[in-house]
Formats: C-alpha cells, structure tokens, sequence
C-alpha cells in the first residue's frame, strides 16, 4: 500500500469515524507543502515524501508514524481502530482535535478546567 493509499485511507477514516472532514489545503498547510505537493502524494507521483511532511500529517491526524507502516487496508484499519479506542474514541477524539486549534493560552484554559473537574469528582 502506498503512502498515497494510506493518506487517502486516513482521509476517509477521519470524516467518517472523527466526523472530521479535512480539506485538501488544511492537509497541505499543515504538512508544510503545497496543495499540488499533497495531490502528488496522494496519485502517488510522489511516492516518498519527506519525512517531515509525514510527521506533519501525524500531527494533524494524531497518529504516530507506526500507521504508515501499515502494508494494507485491513491494517490500517485495525491500526485505527485500536488507536480510537486507546484515545478514548470518538468524543474525546474530536475534543482533542478542537483543542489544538487554540491558542497556547485557551489550551492551557481547557485544561485547567478540566483539572478542576476532576479535582471536583474526587471529592
């Protein structure tokens, strides 16, 4: 399976399961290349890209690089599928992804109020 496939497979998963639909440009923007650099990726004209334009699809996506080393579909997805349970699944999921949209100080906002909920459940 080609990076091309498996970013194409990591798409789809992403709007159908995260129900998070990336555009294009968002995905190129944040690899740090350009809209036609991700099309070549994707038709597989460019079937290695740097490797910190896949880090920086990781991060989007929040997968580790282990997901590009899936040889198949079935692959990818059992990786996926394990990863949404270890990440707690789709709410938190999304919450995560939300949440790296914020600035530094509204992140640190977030997380100190769920700190004080859970402060809050403990007692």
């Amino acid at each position: 399976m080609s990076v091309g496939q498996q970013l194409h497979y990591l798409i789809q998963w992403a709007r159908e399961h995260w129900h998070r639909a990336y555009s294009y440009s968002e995905i190129a923007d944040a690899a740090g290349i350009t809209s036609q650099g991700l099309t070549n990726i994707l038709d597989g004209s460019t079937p290695h890209p740097r490797l910190t334009t896949i880090r920086n699809i990781c991060g989007l996506f929040e997968v580790s690089l282990d997901y590009f080393d899936c040889q198949d579909e079935s692959k990818c997805e059992d990786y996926l599928a394990q990863w949404s349970i270890e990440i707690g699944g789709d709410t938190l999921h999304q919450i995560n992804l939300e949440s790296m949209r914020l600035s530094p100080l509204a992140q640190d906002n977030v997380l100190q109020v769920l700190h004080w909920l859970e402060l809050s459940q403990g007692s």
